[in-house]
């Protein structure tokens, strides 16, 4: 898959999901992976992360929520994350397609801010994301600049994993 030309901020590592669950001290059960589309790991989810799991329900496919009692959070400034999910073959570009709007988004907001205060010295935060798919056991982060994100999201839809 990989031929050398992915933007600095991608990383692409082959990995067992039972090792990244351990990693994470997820307590999900393994085969719980193959019955949903779209799992996300974490004990807090962001409102990015329930506006990701809205957005890809919306299209029919099914999400898993391994921990009912989930508390969530709102992340200011510092970065944009969103938590590790593990991600179906059939919905991987809607998951990428969705999560690159997502930037877009955030960036038109971000843009918006700082032209509303002229020399505030408001600096765009930084891109954190982590992908798990399936199928190819592809462990995929992505940590930069807005930008760079965006062309690492393009690149990986265009990728056969």
């Amino acid at each position: 898959m990989s031929d050398g030309t992915e933007p600095n901020c991608l990383k692409i590592t082959d990995i067992e999901p039972e090792e990244l669950l351990l990693r994470e001290h997820s307590e999900l059960d393994i085969s719980t992976l193959g019955s949903y589309d779209l799992v996300p790991i974490s004990r807090l989810l962001s409102f990015d992360d329930v506006w990701l799991i809205k957005k890809v329900r919306s299209e029919g496919n099914k999400v898993y929520l391994p921990n009912k009692e989930r508390k969530y959070v709102e992340l200011r400034g510092g970065e944009w994350e969103l938590a590790l999910t593990f991600v179906g073959a059939s919905i991987k570009v809607i998951v990428l397609g969705l999560i690159a709007r997502w930037i877009y988004d955030k960036v038109n907001n971000w843009k918006q801010a700082k032209a509303e205060k002229p020399g505030s010295g408001i600096k765009q935060p930084g891109v954190k994301i982590r992908l798990y798919f399936t199928k190819s056991k592809k462990y995929i982060e992505i940590e930069g600049d807005a930008e760079t994100a965006l062309k690492a999201l393009d690149k990986l839809k265009k990728d056969d994993f």
